[in-house]
């Protein structure tokens, strides 16, 4: 994973107070969720934890950004940062124009689509970073603003950056930083560009069917067998947060009853009492909660979102609520903001 700088933290202001309506756990102080859950037959908590919801819903949860040339930005001149906030402030149902973040999901899409270049790349061109991570963030949220919301000016972008993402796909069937093809298979940047793919198809975009194909087989060529993980750039060296990314592609794909995605659960689930020491912490909490909810194991998945969100909550600062920096705070919020189900990606 590539490390990101950024100017402005996005903070979840969730004042100490916030949690003296619950029975606070023994070492955390977080509440207990346990009691406030209920679950409907296909397993999603029928409503989220009041303590979760204050983390996320809290009035001023999000610092506003800045203007720099007449759009709306979050502190950042990376596209994919600016996506994962946008997709953040969409988790309980705001779109452009419309809900309590109207406004700056509205300026945050402005701000993609005038990053949008004529070659269907969707990144900055004063960024510092790989452009393929930011670019299929980007794919991703205007995938899913177009799905929810049919804003015209979002289609023709889209699809260039679903063309480019097709054309970048390496001749192992994966992607690397650059969007163009190349050997070999990093699971960080292909699980990204699976996910948007996915995205797009769902709100209507065509995908071809050999592009799926040839993903599949790359990502299963990460997996390490006995080990039950999958590897970084091979079938070595399991750990939790590339399992989780490439437990979800393979799902996206439709892969949900493949040995890998089976065995990659189980490793999940012997690694779930570490996940709050794992390496890329947020990224692998993002995606984990993703894979255990597709999973459609009711027990399971209720269990798992419990304990990640007391994991993710004990994390906050009791000064400011924050949790980490920009990425890591919408990464947080993303995933304990599954059940809400808002965004179609996060639908079964």
């Amino acid at each position: 994973m590539q490390s990101f700088k950024f100017i402005t933290v996005l903070s979840l202001l969730l004042a100490v107070g916030a949690f003296a309506q619950e029975k606070p756990a023994a070492s955390t102080g977080v509440g207990t969720l346990a009691r406030d859950v209920s679950v409907k037959e296909d397993g999603d908590p029928a409503v989220i934890p009041e303590v979760v919801v204050q983390s996320i819903r809290r009035p001023g949860v999000f610092e506003k950004g800045a203007e720099r040339q007449g759009v709306f930005f979050y502190g950042s001149d990376d596209t994919g940062p600016v996506s994962l906030v946008i997709l953040a402030l969409m988790v309980d149902g705001s779109v452009p124009g419309r809900g309590p973040y109207g406004r700056e999901v509205a300026r945050g899409v402005e701000y993609l689509l005038k990053n949008a270049q004529p070659t269907g790349l969707i990144h900055s061109k004063e960024a510092r970073t790989p452009p393929m991570y930011n670019h299929a963030l980007a794919t991703l949220c205007l995938a899913e603003v177009w799905g929810m919301t049919g804003q015209p000016d979002i289609l023709p972008v889209l699809k260039r950056a679903v063309d480019l993402i097709v054309r970048s796909q390496g001749p192992q069937g994966g992607w690397r930083y650059s969007p163009t093809p190349a050997p070999g298979v990093d699971i960080s940047v292909t699980v990204m560009q699976v996910v948007a793919l996915r995205a797009a198809q769902n709100a209507g975009v065509f995908v071809p069917e050999k592009t799926i194909k040839d993903a599949v087989s790359a990502i299963k060529s990460n997996h390490c067998g006995k080990e039950k993980g999958f590897g970084y750039g091979g079938p070595t060296a399991p750990a939790p947060a590339r399992t989780a990314a490439g437990v979800l592609s393979l799902q996206m794909c439709g892969q949900y009853d493949a040995k890998e995605t089976r065995l990659g659960l189980e490793y999940l689930e012997e690694h779930a009492a570490k996940m709050d020491k794992v390496e890329h912490y947020y990224y692998a909490q993002y995606y984990a909660m993703q894979c255990m909810y597709q999973a459609r194991d009711s027990a399971k998945w209720n269990a798992w979102y419990e304990a990640q969100c007391r994991s993710m909550m004990s994390k906050q600062s009791k000064e400011n609520g924050n949790i980490g920096g920009l990425y890591e705070t919408a990464w947080a919020i993303l995933a304990m903001g599954l059940p809400y189900r808002y965004l179609p990606i996060y639908q079964r």
